[in-house]
């Protein structure tokens, strides 16, 4: 999916196949096996229980132009797929490439793999409370109720 040649597309991504670097064993990624369609809405983003379907930015190509005008509030308090899908979604669907062009190696000391659960929960809600400032209308509410359960899980890792 060129996006020369899709100027409906805000961005585009490809499947990625994950490296479990501690065995050797590669493996493709298991919530983008189920992506049906080559143009995605933030509804089918929504749909999927991680909501990240893009997974990784190495995976990503995307219009200069939009990544540009990309309000700076949204980078915080990390640039991440999940808003940044959102945001893509609202200037044109994304396309999907069903085809292995990026690696992703999975390793104890890396940023998201190697971080204990309550960072990876800090930062998961986070990440969705900056969601809900873009987020369709018709989203709300299920952004909410995740963070919400989130933060229950949170409180019960300090109790």
């Amino acid at each position: 999916i060129s996006l020369e040649c899709s100027p409906k597309k805000s961005c585009s991504f490809n499947k990625i196949r994950c490296l479990n670097v501690s065995t050797g064993d590669y493996s493709y990624l298991q919530r983008q096996l189920s992506i049906k369609s080559k143009n995605l809405t933030f509804k089918h983003f929504m749909d999927d229980n991680s909501w990240n379907l893009i997974a990784n930015f190495s995976s990503t190509f995307w219009r200069a132009d939009l990544l540009k005008s990309m309000p700076a509030e949204l980078m915080e308090p990390r640039f991440n797929e999940i808003v940044t899908a959102c945001y893509f979604s609202k200037l044109g669907s994304i396309g999907y490439i069903d085809e292995c062009h990026t690696t992703y190696r999975v390793h104890e000391d890396g940023l998201w793999s190697g971080a204990s659960q309550e960072k990876k929960l800090r930062s998961s809600i986070d990440i969705r409370k900056t969601l809900l400032k873009i987020a369709p209308h018709e989203f709300y509410s299920k952004i909410k109720d995740r963070i919400d359960l989130m933060e229950s899980q949170l409180k019960k890792m300090k109790d």
